[in-house]
């Protein structure tokens, strides 16, 4: 168990006794973190997605969720465990920096991708077009500070997607997040994919289907 009787409901936490997000102290820090990257675990995240999925289900408010992880890289091959761990720590401790108080960015998974942990960011209160321009803004400044003059030798993929009536359970709203971030990978890779692109693409895809020739009469 992650969480205790002196410890308040994640929900509690989030809230606070009015029904707002608290404005000082982050969230995150009364959660478990994980001991490579400093970020939440996987388990307490995915604890702190339910339950601010069941919140906004019942206050019919909007929640988003940013899955991210670094692309394919030569120069990874080289890092070693501790230099992976390392950038996952730096990964971590900037999303912190640009998130808000009561956004939790933890770890996607106990296992790491490249050798890199993935991470995933709960964002309550905000939906899908907001998550990608923060997205948008946490890839821009991560890949910054990995810019060895004009060219930046890590980049980042992410991945948005927002809560839906056919998004009910965390599960549905990861693997959502994360298909997304798959199709972000597939464009190359350093952006950001929301749902919605994926929806617009496949509308896109259907509309431009060329039409199959009449069939010929005898």
């Amino acid at each position: 168990e992650w969480e205790d009787e002196r410890t308040p409901s994640v929900s509690q936490a989030a809230t606070g006794a009015t029904g707002e997000p608290p404005a000082l102290a982050r969230l995150d820090a009364l959660l478990p973190t994980d001991p490579v990257t400093g970020a939440t675990t996987a388990l307490a995240l995915r604890c702190y997605l339910a339950a601010m999925m069941e919140m906004a289900a019942r206050k019919s408010q909007p929640l988003a969720l940013i899955a991210l992880a670094v692309d394919d890289c030569p120069i990874l091959d080289f890092l070693g465990e501790e230099g992976a761990a390392l950038i996952g720590r730096a990964m971590a401790r900037c999303l912190r920096q640009e998130t808000r108080a009561y956004d939790v960015a933890g770890r996607a998974s106990d296992e790491s991708v490249e050798g890199i942990p993935g991470f995933v960011i709960v964002c309550p209160l905000m939906d899908e077009v907001a998550a990608v321009a923060l997205a948008e803004r946490m890839r821009a400044v991560m890949t910054a500070h990995a810019a060895m003059g004009a060219r930046p030798w890590l980049t980042l993929s992410l991945g948005v997607a927002g809560m839906a009536l056919d998004t009910t359970t965390p599960d549905a709203l990861l693997s959502r997040a994360e298909s997304a971030l798959r199709r972000a990978r597939r464009q190359g890779g350093g952006r950001v994919w929301g749902h919605s692109d994926t929806l617009r693409q496949i509308v896109h895809d259907h509309d431009t289907e060329p039409e199959s020739p009449p069939e010929a009469r005898d």
